[in-house]
């Protein structure tokens, strides 16, 4: 429960700064914007000659990206190495370090797995979706759709009319409309481009 408690209330927070970036128009061609991107963070990258690929960030400076290429390695051994980029990128991304070790008797060659990647070379770098939990959303749906919905539709029904069944009539509408609005937004996040070539 606790679990759907915590997706609930990341919904409801990625809803609110999604609407401030928004608002502030930042500009997708600004590199400054990957450069801010936390090691460990999926992206999706597409090249110049590539098609788009997921990787994961493990440090960028003003003219490049160190990244994490995990398409041919194990399921468990892709999370496990996700997060340590995520902890400790500085040891995927020091030259001197040659292996990680998975389990004790498997290790794999970083110049296996990780990649730079020329700023000029980058078309576009994105998010990557996401689905989250039906229930997580359910209860961020209730809630959100009460604060979105139902309150103005309160307000705007009790101007309706002189006793209390607009208003109620009119939260109730605007809580469901609400509710269906913050469910659809929470289970799925699109994409959502970080960088692009003008």
């Amino acid at each position: 429960m606790e679990r759907h408690w915590r997706s609930a209330v990341a919904a409801i927070l990625a809803f609110g700064m999604t609407a401030s970036i928004g608002a502030q128009g930042m500009d997708a061609s600004d590199w400054m914007r990957v450069r801010e991107l936390a090691p460990g963070t999926a992206i999706l990258v597409t090249t110049a000659g590539s098609e788009e690929v997921t990787r994961y960030i493990i440090a960028t400076d003003d003219s490049s990206m160190m990244v994490l290429n995990l398409a041919a390695v194990a399921p468990e051994v892709r999370d496990v190495l996700s997060r340590f980029a995520g902890s400790h990128p500085e040891y995927l991304s020091d030259p001197n370090n040659q292996t990680f070790v998975f389990e004790k008797n498997v290790r794999i060659g970083l110049d296996r797995i990780t990649e730079r990647i020329a700023r000029a070379s980058v078309i576009a770098v994105k998010k990557p979706g996401t689905e989250r939990s039906a229930v997580g959303c359910s209860i961020a749906a209730h809630y959100g759709g009460a604060v979105i919905g139902g309150l103005p539709g309160a307000i705007i029904g009790g101007a309706a009319g002189k006793d209390t069944g607009p208003a109620l009539t009119g939260m109730l509408v605007g809580w469901a409309v609400g509710s269906v609005y913050v469910y659809r937004r929470c289970k799925h996040t699109p994409e959502k481009l970080i960088y692009g070539v003008p």
